[in-house]
């Protein structure tokens, strides 16, 4: 699109292409700073824009709730997955994700299947 006032209805989140790391960590601090009342999360080269309070660890927060769930995993490889991964009961980022990704994960797995395979000694 050219222009968001090309779009009808309602808009409820932008994704942006930065092309590289650096510059979208740059973009996304100038968006938090211009734009109080949105979240911008950087994906590697590219940035989610959603409504302030919005994120995927409050998506985790409204499920656990909304269906009584009481222990709930996520697995996560970017910076916008961070909120998930601190708001999961359990969580999982790979070896391949940046590090401050990792920091906030309990475990760091090669594979989806390293993932399940954890989970299912958990039971």
């Amino acid at each position: 699109i050219n222009s968001l006032d090309d779009e009808k209805g309602e808009i409820y989140s932008v994704g942006l292409n930065a092309f590289n790391e650096e510059n979208a960590k740059k973009i996304c601090l100038e968006l938090k700073e211009a734009y109080p009342n949105l979240e911008a999360y950087q994906n590697k080269g590219g940035i989610d824009i959603v409504p302030s309070g919005c994120s995927k660890g409050k998506g985790i927060q409204i499920i656990k709730n909304h269906f009584n769930i009481h222990h709930i995993s996520g697995i996560g490889d970017s910076y916008n997955d961070i909120p998930l991964i601190r708001d999961s009961d359990c969580s999982f980022t790979f070896k391949s994700s940046p590090k401050e990704v990792i920091a906030h994960a309990d475990y760091v797995v090669e594979s989806m299947s390293d993932a399940i395979n954890i989970l299912l000694k958990e039971i």
